[in-house]
């Protein structure tokens, strides 16, 4: 993808962002996958955020991939970038990915593990892997799952994480 079609492709994401929504239907669907605990984490996330994970997965699915593993992470993957009730906003998440497709050690130097700091956001994108796989231990979620989520923005460890991590960027 060239820096022209990366571009607006960011543009449009940020709009599908602005304007996400979740229906019943949807909601049934992940009632259905999640156990109970794992919900609460889904539905703890913002709604742009559970209308990516609900693309990631329909995206997967879509390509018949069944793998229950591998539809957990789709729809988990992003719970880490949600910590007390506070998550990255819009504005804070388009600015960390452009930071970190400049140079991923901008990311870092903008990020403040402070959670009262305006750099917070930045720490908890550059951190939402470990933390999702830290918030999913805790939930009880299997070993498989946790994996993939833990690995999926680098696409390391499996064929699965890779597929999950090519779901994501599509998304």
């Amino acid at each position: 993808m060239g820096n022209l079609s990366r571009a607006v492709y960011r543009i449009r994401q940020f709009s599908d962002a602005l304007h996400a929504t979740v229906d019943s239907d949807e909601t049934g669907l992940v009632r259905s996958v999640l156990t109970e605990t794992e919900q609460d984490l889904f539905f703890r996330m913002p709604l742009a955020d559970q209308r990516h994970s609900l693309d990631v997965f329909y995206s997967l699915v879509s390509r018949g991939h069944m793998e229950r593993p591998l539809l957990k992470a789709a729809l988990l993957h992003d719970v880490g970038k949600t910590a007390n009730h506070r998550s990255i906003g819009v504005i804070t998440r388009s600015l960390a990915v452009l930071a970190n497709a400049l140079s991923p050690r901008l990311t870092s130097l903008l990020s403040s593990s402070k959670e009262s700091s305006w750099r917070y956001g930045f720490f908890l994108h550059r951190t939402h892997e470990r933390r999702s796989a830290e918030m999913l231990q805790r939930a009880g979620t299997d070993e498989a799952t946790i994996t993939l989520v833990e690995n999926h923005e680098h696409g390391a460890g499996s064929p699965l994480a890779k597929l999950l991590r090519q779901a994501d960027e599509a998304n």
